[in-house]
């Protein structure tokens, strides 16, 4: 007899609460509403069709739930955990697990340890938990919560909300209109395509708002605003911070003009509401807030107004870092 071969344990086409051995178990719910129980060993746990429960408990479980709407716990170890269709919750608990939804509006706990979180299909919502945890969205208008550690967030398609939470995330809205909030620590957040709103919070954060007219704000801290092109929409700076150590910094080969690497060239920075002289590249007309970018100065090439900022600013080359 192979004591490491698992115990087949199957339910019927009723309501079943299977419970599994101190070995390594696969137990498999068929149909009706099924509580399985692993127990010790690392088991593998089949809801089936059904509202299901699965407790893997002990060991490194893999819990599937199925057709349904269904409940998988894992317990201590590191577990996988396949949620499929309907409506399901997924709690990671203990050990650093990895949960993927499957369609539906699902919710996904990854309790302690460094998890990863899949939402998949459907309007879902992903909390990390303690440890440093990668989440993705995936398709639907999804809810990211990285909590305690530095998370990494991604929200892919649809109008998703991601919330760094404690320490140092990196955090990216992906296509749609997001809500990204870095929280405490110096978190990065991309906005992606769409009008996106980042808030950095706490910390010195950078924000990159991508394609489309979105809306920055830095809170506390020396924030860093970054732009990759000036032909990305204009994006509306609504606290840029003089005092708190606040940086405007563009791409060299985004933006052309001669930009070389470094704090700007003061020749290159002017306030009025157009370029004076051909050296000329970033405008700010302190009457409107308007910060605009001029490739060639005086030459044929028109300005672009890439950033939207508060009106009267003391605003200087030495604000603007070309990267």
């Amino acid at each position: 007899m192979n004591h490491n071969s698992p115990k087949i344990i199957r339910g019927t086409f009723g309501d079943d609460i299977l419970k599994g051995t101190p070995g390594i178990d696969k137990i498999f719910g068929v149909e009706g509403n099924d509580i399985l129980r692993g127990k010790q060993g690392n088991d593998r746990l089949f809801g089936g069709t059904g509202d299901d429960t699965l407790y893997g408990d002990k060991g490194h479980d893999y819990l599937s739930g199925g057709i349904g709407n269904d409940s998988l716990l894992g317990g201590d170890g590191n577990d996988r955990f396949q949620g499929s269709a309907g409506d399901d919750i997924l709690l990671g608990d203990a050990g650093s697990d990895g949960l993927w939804g499957g369609t539906g509006d699902d919710l996904l706990l990854g309790g302690t340890g460094s998890d990863r979180l899949l939402g998949n299909a459907g309007d879902d919502i992903l909390l990390g938990g303690a440890g440093s945890d990668r989440l993705w969205g995936g398709i639907g208008n999804d809810t990211l919560l990285g909590d305690a550690g530095n998370d990494r967030l991604w929200g892919n398609a649809g109008d998703d909300i991601l919330w760094g939470g404690a320490d140092s995330d990196r955090l990216w809205g992906g296509t749609g209109d997001d809500l990204l909030l870095g929280g405490t620590g110096s978190d990065r957040l991309w906005g992606g395509t769409g009008t996106d709103h980042l808030l950095g919070d706490a910390g010195n954060d950078t924000l990159l708002g991508g394609a489309g007219n979105d809306y920055l704000l830095g809170g506390a801290g020396a924030d860093t605003f970054s732009f990759l092109s000036p032909n990305q929409g204009i994006d509306t700076i609504i606290d840029f911070n003089l005092v708190q150590g606040d940086l405007i910094q563009v791409s060299a080969s985004g933006f052309g003009g001669g930009l070389t690497v470094g704090t700007l060239d003061t020749d290159q920075f002017t306030i009025g509401s157009a370029a004076s002289n051909a050296s000329d590249r970033f405008i700010y007309n302190d009457t409107t807030g308007a910060l605009f970018f001029d490739p060639d100065g005086t030459g044929a090439l028109a300005q672009v107004q890439f950033a939207q900022l508060s009106t009267e600013l003391a605003l200087t080359n030495s604000d603007i870092f070309v990267v």
